[in-house]
């Protein structure tokens, strides 16, 4: 399936999709499950747009990557970081894991856990970085 398609049948679906630009070169194909990445291209988005300051941008970032010599993709999404927070780098994937300031957000902390063990289940990887006032959630998928 097209990867950038799936983020974009995503984005229609948010309360707020205009906060959403996509910068995307050609099509980005891969073999994998398209209901698994969905779930976690939603989880990557809701979360970002929870978690930013109130009208700000996301950015998505879909390109062509290889890793370790395996053809894939990338999904990089990326926010400002909102009044909640930066996430603690060593929970953010944990089950339950919710940042102290985040606890006045709706939320369960499953988000972020299921979106590590789907892309782990695929063959993939989830990561995060913190880069000046944003951050950086990303997801790679072997093709």
């Amino acid at each position: 399936f097209d990867l950038r398609e799936a983020v974009f049948e995503r984005i229609d679906l948010l309360v707020d999709p205009e906060r959403v630009k996509v910068f995307e070169g050609n099509n980005v194909f891969i073999y994998s499950d398209s209901q698994l990445v969905s779930i976690i291209i939603a989880n990557l988005l809701y979360n970002a747009l929870k978690y930013s300051p109130d009208q700000s941008d996301v950015t998505v970032r879909i390109s062509q990557q290889i890793r370790e010599r395996r053809p894939g993709a990338s999904l990089l999404v990326t926010n400002r970081i909102g009044p909640a927070g930066e996430p603690d780098a060593e929970k953010v994937f944990q089950k339950y894991y919710r940042a102290k300031k985040a606890e006045g957000k709706s939320g369960s902390g499953l988000g972020l856990y299921l979106t590590a063990g789907i892309a782990d289940l695929l063959g993939g990887v989830a990561t995060h970085r913190t880069l000046d006032s944003r951050i950086e959630f990303e997801l790679w998928l072997p093709d």
